[in-house]
């Protein structure tokens, strides 16, 4: 018996269900019930809707049909196999051997110039192992397509036959595609040779439908009932087989079928079909007559099910029609739209058609203003996307108390791209304060790669890369941060972050040794490579800081317990380097797999959930070698074709389906996923992303001659939409990217959308609006529908928002963004006291006052609020320098100054400092060298008169100096009775203040002096000051501290000076003062402004006017008896 129902409501096809197994129980009680279904997600919900029904959902088998059908056949068929030998990846390999020995054949010319490279080359002698994999692979697909859709073209090709056979003109037109036919004849006489049976999937179906009319008993072989639920459409073959099996008299069939339309609408065309049946139509024929009332979104969406339909109705079976009125009104009597909708589609009219009137509306059905069934956003992004979507989602839990998590389906185009955004805004990491501020809503994610989810799946490909991989710095730590790793090398966080910084100090970049670019055809490196970086250490942990030994300069920074750690990363590079040959060569899959557990053994320590992952890895490869083995492939399987077979099915892999685990559900659009769901949401609905394209392949014959019931990836989502539309039971809400974040320029919806946009707009109206004319009437339905938001969250019009605008947020914590306070008091509003035992018994050190005014902002955040904004990460290169920056030079400038006063001319210290990696390569460290070198020797010229020539000339001066705010305490170092003070680069004003407070000190102290001030340009003194000069001064930079302990101070050293010096020049023109200031408050190119620092920019974001007077004042008390001391040293 085969039964065939027709609903427009999943819900009552599932009390069919019910009350059919209710009734008639199965005849022996341990007999498994066999529901056919398309996804494990349909299959999930049916679970839980028949353990509603029944108190339990047991003993029932959820096969999908495909797989369905081939158990039947191996029940009916004697010599049927388990598994067929045709299935797609069987046949890839089958290719893989069948494929390179064809090549030569005039039939395979343009196969043969697609593997092959160059012209000469002989393209049978070895193709390149992966593109003959990626070409088998889409052959192989391929041909399962045909085997299902077009099994008369494979029996004609078994029987000799070419593209063109008796009987058959449907690809005559098709040319250079003669090798199809051929092989798929190799391709049956190689499998028939392996196994001896012949059957597939096209030849199958005749033999199982005879078989199951000739013999009239099969014991114990067919199943009692079966049932096919929820399935939008199946291949014409499928329902043959499954009519045949319903042809028995001992077992049941029956299919539901979700149909949106009660009337039958298997011939229905859409406008663009009608178009061209226009053209060929003879004048003045009415195409009204030829359609007849067609509700305008099912004739464009609904091919896919019309085409099925149509398929279904030429079957003579009983039917049974369970449709269910959509009431369009709620109980107030007022039109919901998204209700109407459905209402159209299910009665297949077309609202507002027929009845057209340009100047008025009242042929429209009014949709009340607080409708919100149907909602449509556009934003500037995804994570805009799920911004907008978290705060409507709270909006309407709080409307609606009786809607749960589970009771919303959220699903996009690709999950896996929106799948760091919606942990990021639904996640209870997402921002402080969301699961509080905001509200946290349980998620749950289907449908993401597995690969995606896991940073071990990712640290295993990466290391299966590595025969290609340029060794990078960041490139292998990222796979030692991996926690399983971390564990198996016994690292913990603490101990990774030091060997960051080891890795960064020593100057390693990237490749094993330095030998290790020739391989990419590039000159050998000198230093910076992974060898070279653990030598240094080696030598360092083992003798300390001193020369360099056999080439290699020690790296003094690792002693004492460290040396462990340094072992276990020398452990690490040690097995790299180990596995890197293993990797590289090509050996049968057997070898490979050994290899490959050994790779796991050795780099991965795994916890439970880890382990799973492992598993993944591990039964991936053992079903692999059981796809080889039936195939007979035993050639040796290259590096780069075990990377990109792994790669693609550890990547298909699902990671867990969390499908209705009584969460809102994020999942991709996929077929059968309509699932009834209260609230239906759709994101990413843009133009060009959905509906999915996929050019078909060029080979592909079934886009050359089409037939109805053929599958489209475009038509699939086309009606996956309608169905999303139709499955929504309160609301449907989409969203898509409607404007640009780079220029705010418009984008345009998914064509769908579109649709549907005008079909609202044709047969509805707002109320109250139906007399204005259609256009106008159009245009207000129209906004009042779509909500166009900010590029922010922290947008004026989510918190203010203007009438009408339907803007809101539940995100409190961006408010603060909204009204900052500028400036200091942004974080503080008064003075913090000072700690009672700073001041007369404590004595201010004075390199605690010169480190406050090297920057005192960041002094007041380090040293009162212990605040740090600097993040103590070793920052990772992954290239060989080739150019220094600011502090590299400095620092390099000043090592070179330092030999040069010590040792004059010095080649060793050149030597030593090609030696720390830090140099750029080659020739460019050795002209930047000469460069440097030259201009150091210039200073240290100017230098060494004044330089103590032995230590009895050097003096270490202490200060101990009474002040009203307590002692200054401290030493200060003078050589031949004077303060130095050198700078490699160029005297700023933080660098002369400094010097300025060591002087005042001196002048104050038991040995008075004069202060010489040296940098790359000039030489400056500061004469001795008479004492009593000197301790107001000193005495007012201290009293400055004491402010600057309380509250920022808007005191810029660098600002200040620029601004002094330039008002001191032209008293007359302080806009030119003002100017500097703002130059160097703010930088520019190639310039770091003092506004740019981090502790600078928290507390006194610009140089306003009031910021900018206060640091004036400031400069003009402390720093003028600086530029006045100040002169040249002749």
């Amino acid at each position: 018996m085969f039964t065939l129902y027709h609903s427009n409501q999943l819900d009552l096809l599932k009390e069919l269900l019910v009350s059919r197994i209710r009734q008639a129980p199965l005849s022996h009680p341990f007999d498994r019930e066999q529901i056919l279904v398309q996804s494990p997600g349909m299959a999930q919900w049916l679970k839980l809707e028949l353990a509603k029904a029944f108190g339990i959902a047991a003993n029932i088998d959820f096969p999908l049909p495909a797989s369905f059908i081939w158990e039947m056949f191996t029940r009916v068929l004697a010599d049927v196999p388990r598994q067929s030998p045709y299935n797609k990846g069987s046949m890839s390999w089958q290719l893989m051997t069948i494929l390179p020995a064809l090549l030569d054949r005039p039939a395979f010319a343009p196969l043969a110039a697609y593997l092959g490279g160059g012209e000469d080359e002989d393209p049978a002698r070895d193709p390149e192992q992966v593109r003959l994999w990626q070409l088998c692979q889409k052959v192989a697909d391929l041909f399962d397509q045909y085997l299902v859709y077009r099994p008369d073209w494979i029996a004609r090709w078994e029987e000799g036959e070419g593209l063109v056979g008796t009987g058959s003109q449907e690809l005559a037109g098709v040319s250079g595609q003669d090798w199809q036919p051929e092989l798929w004849r190799e391709l049956v006489a190689r499998t028939l040779a392996l196994s001896p049976s012949g059957y597939h999937r096209a030849n199958l179906y005749e033999e199982f439908i005879h078989e199951l009319e000739r013999t009239a008993d099969l014991p114990g072989k067919l199943p009692q009932r079966v049932f096919v639920f929820g399935i939008s459409a199946l291949p014409p073959r499928y329902v043959e087989a499954l009519l045949a099996l319903g042809s028995r008299p001992e077992v049941e069939v029956h299919l539901f079928v979700t149909n949106p339309c009660r009337y039958y609408w298997g011939d229905l065309l859409d406008r663009k079909t009608l178009a061209r049946l226009e053209n060929k139509l003879k004048p003045g024929t009415d195409l009204e007559t030829l359609q007849g009332p067609a509700n305008p979104l099912l004739a464009s969406m609904g091919k896919l099910g019309r085409d099925y339909l149509h398929q279904l109705m030429e079957l003579e079976v009983p039917q049974i029609e369970a449709f269910v009125d959509i009431e369009d009104r709620d109980d107030e009597g007022k039109v919901t739209l998204l209700r109407a909708i459905q209402k159209d589609v299910l009665e297949l009219a077309e609202r507002g058609a027929g009845e057209f009137n340009l100047d008025a509306s009242h042929h429209k059905s009014p949709v009340s203003l607080d409708d919100g069934t149907l909602q449509i956003h556009a934003c500037h992004g995804p994570m805009r996307e799920l911004e907008v979507l978290h705060d409507r989602l709270l909006a309407l839990f709080e409307q609606d108390p009786t809607l749960t998590p589970k009771d919303v389906v959220v699903m996009m185009p690709d999950v896996n791209s929106y799948g760091p955004y919606i942990q990021a805004v639904f996640g209870k990491e997402g921002g402080k304060g969301r699961g509080g501020a905001r509200g946290q809503i349980p998620f749950a994610i289907s449908d993401r790669a597995a690969s995606q989810e896991s940073p071990l799946l990712q640290s295993f490909l990466a290391l299966l890369r590595l025969p290609n991989a340029r060794f990078g710095a960041g490139e292998l730590l990222a796979i030692l941060e991996v926690p399983a790793v971390l564990r198996r090398f016994e690292l913990d966080d603490d101990e990774f972050n030091v060997l960051r910084r080891w890795v960064q100090e020593t100057g390693i970049r990237w490749g094993l040794d330095d030998d290790y670019p020739e391989r990419f055809a590039l000159p050998r490196l000198s230093g910076n490579s992974w060898l070279f970086g653990l030598r240094r250490m080696l030598l360092g942990f083992a003798m300390g800081d001193g020369e360099p030994v056999a080439g290699i300069l020690p790296y003094a920074d690792i002693e004492g317990q460290q040396g462990l750690i340094l072992g276990k990363l020398a452990w690490f590079v040690d097995s790299l380097a180990e596995f890197l040959p293993r990797l590289q060569q090509a050996q049968p899959l057997a070898e490979w797999h050994a290899c490959l557990l050994a790779l796991l053994e050795r780099f991965y320590l795994a916890d439970e959930d880890e382990e799973r992952q492992l598993q993944l890895i591990r039964s991936q490869l053992t079903d692999w070698q059981a796809q080889l083995g039936e195939a007979r492939f035993e050639q040796a399987i290259s590096a780069d074709l075990l990377q990109d077979y792994l790669g693609s099915v550890l990547g298909e892999s699902r990671s867990s389906q969390r499908f209705l685990a009584g969460q809102v559900n994020f999942c991709t659009l996929m077929p059968m996923r309509s699932i009834p769901f209260k609230q239906v949401c759709l994101l990413g609905m843009n133009d060009g992303v959905y509906p999915r394209t996929l050019a078909p392949m060029g080979f592909d014959l079934m886009a050359v001659a089409s037939r109805r019931g053929d599958r489209s990836r475009r038509d699939d989502d086309r009606y996956l939409f309608l169905e999303a539309l139709l499955s929504a039971q309160q609301g449907l809400y989409i969203s898509y990217q409607g404007f640009s974040a780079q220029d705010n320029s418009d984008k345009v919806p998914s064509v769908l959308l579109a649709e549907l946009i005008d079909y609202v707009r044709q047969g509805f109206v707002l109320a109250g609006d139906e007399d204005l004319d259609d256009e106008t009437s159009g245009k207000r339905l129209l906004n009042h529908l779509m909500v166009a938001h900010p590029l922010t969250p922290y947008s004026r019009n989510y918190f203010y928002p203007e009438a009408g605008s339907r803007l809101f947020t539940y995100a409190a914590d961006w408010l603060p963004a909204l009204n900052p306070v500028r400036g200091a008091a942004n974080f503080q509003s008064g003075e913090l006291p000072l700690p009672p035992e700073w001041g007369k018994e404590q004595g201010l050190e004075l390199a605690e006052l010169l480190r406050f005014y090297r920057q005192p902002t960041k002094y007041f955040l380090n040293r009162r609020l212990k605040v740090w904004f600097e993040l103590n990460e070793a920052n990772i290169e992954d290239s060989e320098p080739f150019e220094l920056d600011g502090l590299q030079h400095y620092q390099l400038k000043d090592l070179l100054l330092d030999a040069h006063l010590a040792e004059g001319e010095s080649t060793e210290r050149r030597e030593r400092l090609q030696l720390t990696g830090l140099l750029p390569q080659g020739w460019f460290g050795s002209l930047l060298l000469d460069d440097l070198d030259a201009e150091m020797g210039k200073l240290a010229d100017r230098l060494r008169p004044w330089v103590a020539a032995n230590e009895s000339e050097k003096q270490a001066v202490e200060i101990d100096i009474s002040l009203t705010q307590g002692q200054l305490q401290g030493w200060i170092d003078t050589q031949k009775g004077r303060l130095l003070v050198v700078k490699p680069g160029s005297f700023n004003g933080k660098d002369l203040l400094l010097g300025w407070i060591q002087h005042l000190c001196l002048s104050l102290s038991c040995a008075p002096g004069d202060t010489l001030l040296f940098d790359a340009k000039q030489s400056l003194r500061l004469p001795v000051l008479a004492a009593d000069e000197a301790r107001p001064k000193l005495a007012a930079l201290v009293a400055l501290w004491a402010q600057g302990m309380k509250r920022p101070l808007p005191f810029f050293p660098n600002t200040a000076w620029d601004w002094l010096k330039t008002i001191e020049k032209d008293p007359d023109k302080p806009e030119a003062a003002d100017k500097a200031a703002l130059t160097r408050f703010n930088g520019g190119w190639m310039i770091n402004g003092e506004g740019q620092d981090v502790y600078v920019a928290r507390c006194f974001p610009e140089l306003d006017d009031e910021v900018l007077g206060q640091l004036q004042a400031l400069a003009r008390e402390h720093l003028t008896p600086l530029l006045k001391t100040l002169e040249e040293l002749k």
